[in-house]
């Protein structure tokens, strides 16, 4: 992964798409670790879609 640096503040929403919740909680863990989040939120499955959504 390479280092990018922003040139100002701002807010940037990722939504997250995932075959089952493993790969997303990992994802979001790795983001966690760079600092480049405010924390984990929760795994949501919607009732007719296939895998989930952070």
């Amino acid at each position: 992964m390479n280092a990018r640096h922003l040139g100002e503040a701002g807010l940037v929403v990722l939504d997250i798409g995932a075959a089952d919740e493993r790969p997303a909680i990992t994802l979001m863990g790795a983001l966690q670790q760079l600092r480049a989040t405010f924390g984990i939120t929760p795994v949501r499955r919607g009732p007719d879609q296939s895998g989930v959504r952070a």
